[in-house]
């Protein structure tokens, strides 16, 4: 029998950073689709009804709604600008106005979807 050696290093730095690569990857993916499905979910007839995510009025949430991932932490953030006042109030309700929730429904799904992905990819 003929052996060939083929050296391959691994150093706990280089399997972090591909890990890290593979994370930073469905994490993006994820901000993407979540939002994407966030402002699939807004109503298009005004006024939205209460439980349900909100209608586009001006169209201000639905443009702000943006996604960022902190590759040092790992961390997805999936939210809304913070220039838009009364995306807050809508999602979990303030005085007269019932919750719209759009946030909170679509954070239980990515944290579902990218749970699957991470575990089929990283396994």
């Amino acid at each position: 029998m003929i052996q060939v050696e083929t050296e391959i290093t691994w150093t706990p730095q280089n399997l972090t950073k591909e890990v890290e690569d593979i994370i930073v990857e469905e994490m993006h993916d994820e901000g993407v689709r979540g939002r994407a499905e966030i402002r699939k979910s807004f109503s298009k007839s005004s006024p939205s009804i209460p439980g349900q995510p909100p209608a586009v009025v001006t169209g201000r949430l639905y443009r702000g709604v943006r996604f960022k991932v902190i590759r040092g932490r790992l961390e997805l953030l999936l939210g809304v600008d913070s220039s838009v006042p009364y995306a807050l109030p809508l999602e979990f309700g303030f005085g007269k106005v019932q919750a719209r929730p759009y946030l909170r429904p679509q954070r239980m799904r990515s944290v579902e979807r990218l749970t699957k992905r991470l575990n089929k990819r990283l396994n």
